[in-house]
């Protein structure tokens, strides 16, 4: 029979820490793991103007990217591996991120490879299983590719 501990530890490996407390990479700041229209050259990338830029990064296996049209939806479901960016972003720009976000779009703490953990924006997957999956798992600047 599995614990508590033992339940909570499983969706740690797996990525998956709803509920978990913010992670900290300093204080007054959080990691924040951005893989759509707020990535550096992306058009919302203003949005996070007073954050910092860490480095690129990957979710561990069991996240899709689906394409919503002009935005991409990151979703907790499948084995497959989304790319992005991590930036430490002040706390107080929180709230800021969760209304420009808004549904149906929830913060939430995910696991990333090879790093810690970092908040980021998940949709549920009956939000958008009719979308279809960005195989490659990266969102690109479609302003860039238009003609």
């Amino acid at each position: 029979m599995m614990t508590a501990q033992d339940t909570s530890d499983l969706e740690h490996e797996q990525g998956r820490t709803q509920g978990s407390a913010p992670t900290k990479d300093r204080q007054g700041y959080v990691r924040l793991f951005v893989y759509g229209s707020l990535k550096r050259g992306f058009e919302n990338e203003s949005v996070l103007e007073g954050a910092k830029f860490v480095q690129e990064a990957r979710t561990v296996p069991g996240y899709v990217l689906f394409d919503m049209g002009s935005y991409p939806a990151l979703v907790a479901h499948g084995d497959g591996v989304v790319h992005g960016e991590i930036f430490d972003v002040p706390e107080t720009m929180l709230s800021m991120l969760d209304s420009f976000e808004s549904d149906p779009y929830q913060r939430d703490i995910i696991q990333l490879h090879a790093t810690q953990d970092a908040h980021t924006y998940l949709v549920k997957h009956a939000h958008v299983k009719h979308f279809p999956i960005l195989a490659d798992g990266r969102w690109h600047d479609r302003a860039k590719e238009a003609p």
